[in-house]
């Protein structure tokens, strides 16, 4: 299938998943990115992407990429950028729309909700641009395996381990932890429910090396705890970052 037709299909996916969350009703510009080049793909119109600029590219070729930011050299708009490959994925559509989610929370209130982190003053201070991915979270730490491997998805006992890690690891630590639970987990959480959706037959693995990918799974885990007490708490993000940073008293 040509790669304009798979840009395409975004559309007719987004009918079949809008009616998980308000926030899969809107898609974004998608830059695909090869060894040499971003070609940056925006809407014509309500249900067709075209090819609007393609430039140097200046990141340096990184395979299977999938990332959402704002764009310097496209207005600062908000991107998807990802290689062709994703496409080929069986859950790649789903993939597509974590990262409009992504997308999503930078134009309603991201940047706001950064600026009340210790852990990032601090890195803007350090000028380190990549904290996110960077920060050196005590992932090994024996709290914080307790809380990723527990089998009790209730809310308060979810609460309790959370309220250890903060009082064991300390307040920036617990920061970054939340703050990756937010923004990744409920990226991870709306994918979720797009895969369970739309995928048949995808196999789930269990194992998970201790990295920042274990804050995608125990976010999206605690988002749906939350839903378990609170039924519309996603609906809002900015309110629903508040839930998840005050949970653990």
């Amino acid at each position: 299938m040509p790669l304009s037709e798979k840009l395409n299909y975004i559309f007719e996916f987004r009918k079949r998943i809008k009616d998980i969350h308000p926030l899969l009703d809107k898609c974004f510009p998608i830059v695909v990115s090869s060894y040499d080049k971003l070609d940056i793909y925006d809407i014509a119109d309500e249900e067709r992407y075209t090819l609007v600029k393609t430039e140097k590219n200046e990141f340096g070729h990184i395979p299977k990429i999938r990332a959402s930011f704002p764009l310097e050299s496209y207005g600062k708009r908000p991107v998807c950028i990802i290689t062709e490959d994703v496409f080929d994925e069986p859950n790649g559509y789903a993939v597509v729309f974590h990262e409009f989610i992504h997308c999503q929370q930078y134009e309603i209130c991201e940047n706001r909700l950064k600026q009340r982190l210790s852990v990032y003053k601090q890195a803007l201070l350090e000028k380190n641009y990549m904290w996110e991915l960077n920060y050196n979270f005590p992932y090994n730490s024996e709290e914080f395996i307790s809380y990723c491997n527990t089998e009790n998805n209730l809310l308060q006992f979810l609460t309790e381990k959370r309220k250890l890690i903060k009082d064991s690891l300390g307040s920036a630590n617990y920061e970054y932890m939340t703050w990756q639970e937010w923004k990744e987990g409920f990226a991870e959480y709306i994918e979720t429910k797009i895969i369970e959706k739309t995928v048949k037959n995808v196999e789930q693995s269990d194992s998970l090396s201790m990295s920042r990918v274990c804050l995608y799974k125990t976010g999206a885990r605690f988002i749906g705890a939350l839903k378990t007490k609170y039924h519309n708490c996603d609906e809002n993000i900015e309110s629903l970052f508040e839930m998840i940073y005050e949970n653990n008293n």
